[in-house]
């Protein structure tokens, strides 16, 4: 479904001109994915290209990142590689690796119990048969030593490539404002809901305010979430934690690139 939106800066704002509090970008950014988790459903991911260097066989991620669909380099696709051997693989070594794996062990058992009551003639002919659909399955699977480009996986920390100059990342991302704050539903009930709970979070950590008081705001918080939960189908369990596993990484990914996030 797509929603419209709006930037989530705007709740800072409406925090600030309505209530008079002081909040932290970095941490109101936080609870906003709370709150988000909260209610159940959020504006949707979007399919972006960025043009991106390398530097030092890296290529780095994009703050607004979620996961990848493709590289091109050169004007093509570039392949998923292994960067110990410089080869490159049709889909990814993880896949090549289970499919090996369960040739070697399954196959290689079914093999040998076919053979038990059989000449050597036979079984050397199942033995022959075996090899030759090994040989098949590796020669589909590994590498076309006409493509030298290739990208990896770095250890948890984006990917590495052995191509040189700029590629362009086609990958699902979070739809950013220009000053990097994600954004939000923009419905009525929606910002409500999150406001309320961002202000909670506020009060919960600590702040004390002239007029408002914890037991009220959580009231009220929990009101608004109930009313904006009802207004849409929530999430499955697997996409939340989906969510909220990739807000977390695009905040920090946000932190680093946006100085004033470190700012009140």
């Amino acid at each position: 479904m797509n929603y419209s939106s709006v930037s989530s800066k705007s709740i800072i704002q409406r925090l600030t001109s309505r209530y008079g509090v002081t909040i932290s970008k970095s941490d109101a950014i936080d609870w906003i994915g709370d709150a988000i988790e909260e209610i159940g459903y959020h504006v949707g991911f979007y399919n972006k290209i960025e043009k991106l260097k390398v530097v030092n066989y890296k290529i780095p991620i994009p703050c607004d990142f979620v996961s990848l669909n493709y590289f091109i380099y050169n004007g093509k696709k570039l392949k998923y590689g292994l960067p110990d051997n410089h080869t490159t693989t049709r889909d990814h070594s993880a896949e090549y690796d289970d499919v090996m794996g369960l040739l070697n062990a399954n196959f290689k058992l079914e093999l040998d119990d076919c053979c038990v009551d059989t000449n050597q003639e036979e079984k050397e002919y199942h033995i022959e048969t075996y090899k030759k659909r090994i040989a098949y399955l590796e020669s589909e699977f590994k590498h076309n030593p006409i493509d030298k480009d290739f990208y990896y996986t770095n250890s948890g920390q984006g990917y590495g490539t052995n191509a040189t100059g700029y590629v362009y990342m086609f990958y699902k991302a979070f739809p950013l404002d220009d000053d990097g704050f994600p954004l939000i539903i923009n419905e009525i009930k929606y910002r409500n809901a999150v406001m309320k709970y961002v202000l909670l979070c506020l009060l919960s950590n600590g702040y004390n305010h002239p007029v408002l008081d914890y037991p009220t705001v959580l009231r009220e918080s929990e009101l608004a979430i109930s009313r904006a939960a009802n207004e849409h189908f929530k999430m499955t369990n697997e996409q939340l934690e989906d969510f909220a596993s990739n807000w977390t990484n695009m905040l920090f990914r946000i932190k680093s690139t946006y100085n004033y996030y470190s700012n009140t």
